[in-house]
Formats: structure tokens, sequence, C-alpha cells
């Protein structure tokens, strides 16, 4: 109530430094701050998207899938889940590339880590994968591209399936 309410701006009204005055209190109480001020936080709106198909990784080649986002309002979050079976996942590096026409460039999610663990489902957030950040601010509109590079022979494998949970 007290951060709702409006200052009385008579003699003898003097305020001091928490905004409090001898006289008048706190002020007179704004009924239209109180009631906002008292309304919970408006959830944000969460979308995901999520391509879902077999997409062959074969030996030094690049393999795709794209899912279409037709969400326009600023990105403020981003989480992105991959779904990929593979013999060797050290062998692999994986990037999110954003819409075409965007200004940012795509972020590498994985750099072949993990040496011979098979299958790589996990999820990449900002906490995980910083580089994510530089998605903020801009509209997400357009088609997304997971890019699965397979840099080494022998080992093969497919793209199961790919998501983006967008907050916007």
């Amino acid at each position: 109530i007290r951060q709702s309410c409006d200052r009385i701006d008579v003699a003898g009204g003097a305020y001091d430094a928490t905004g409090h005055s001898v006289q008048y209190g706190y002020g007179r109480v704004n009924a239209r701050r109180a009631v906002d001020l008292a309304l919970p936080a408006q959830p944000l709106y969460t979308a995901v998207h999520t391509a879902i198909q077999d997409v062959p990784i074969r030996d030094f080649k690049v393999s795709r899938l794209a899912v279409a986002v037709g969400d326009t309002n600023p990105l403020q979050q981003i989480v992105v889940h991959v779904d990929i079976e593979h013999t060797y996942i050290g062998d692999l590096i994986v990037r999110l590339a954003p819409p075409t026409g965007s200004s940012v460039s795509s972020v590498v999610l994985h750099d072949r880590v993990g040496g011979s663990t098979q299958n790589l489902k996990r999820s990449f957030d900002m906490v995980s994968t910083p580089a994510l950040a530089n998605f903020l601010g801009i509209s997400p509109h357009g088609t997304w591209t997971l890019k699965v590079s397979d840099r080494a022979a022998q080992d093969v494998g497919v793209i199961k399936q790919f998501s983006l949970e967008l907050v916007v």
C-alpha cells in the first residue's frame, strides 16, 4: 500500500528520505496503482517448435534439420533440445543457425566432446551454452536450422528430433 501512495504537497507535508511525512504519513492511497501493484506477474508466452525426422548423419558431411517459427516478438529466452543417435559423439559438431537475415551468426552447441559416448540427447540453455544469449532481442520469425557435422570416419547416426523452446 505504501508504494501506491501519492505525496500530498501542501504546507507542512515535508517527506523524509524514506517517503514518510509526519503530517501525512506516506500520502494519499492511489487505488489504481495499489491494484496494479497487487496483480501477480504475468507469465511470459512460451512456444515450443519441434521437428521430428530421421536425418542420416554421414561421415565428413553436414546434416540439417529445420523448424519454422512464426513468432515475431523479440526473443527473451531460448532452450534447444536435441535428440541425436550416433555411435561416437566425439565426432560431432552441432550448431544452431538462426533464420536467414538475422544479424546473429550460428551458435555451437556441441564441439566434438564426449569421446566414444553414444547418443546426444540433451537440452542447451543460456547457462550451459552462454552463446545462446546472442539470440536475445531478435525476432525468431523464420527457419531455424540444426546443423550436425560429422568430422571423422566410421561412426554414423541420425538426427531424431530438435526443438526450440522460445519465450517471446
